[in-house]
């Protein structure tokens, strides 16, 4: 088994991708084929790596997660 380090920064990376992705805009994001299957691919990557991270250390995270969410405006699952 991995370190859930390992797999976390997967994430922040993936996420880092994203939002350099998404920089230039909606218009820009909508027009570009590969820049959507980019985020698409990223997206994938995050939830990949997020199955793998254990239970306890998603317990940990999970408030986290809320306070992230409610934040950014976001329901969450479950929350």
């Amino acid at each position: 088994m991995k370190d859930d380090r390992l797999y976390l920064h997967h994430m922040v990376e993936r996420c880092q991708r994203i939002a350099r992705f998404v920089g230039p805009g909606r218009g820009a994001f909508m027009a570009s084929e590969e820049l959507r299957d980019a985020v698409t691919r990223n997206v994938e990557v995050i939830g990949e790596a997020a199955k793998r991270v254990s239970a306890e250390a998603r317990g940990r995270l999970s408030s986290l997660d809320r306070t992230v969410g409610k934040r950014l405006g976001l329901r969450m699952a479950g929350g």
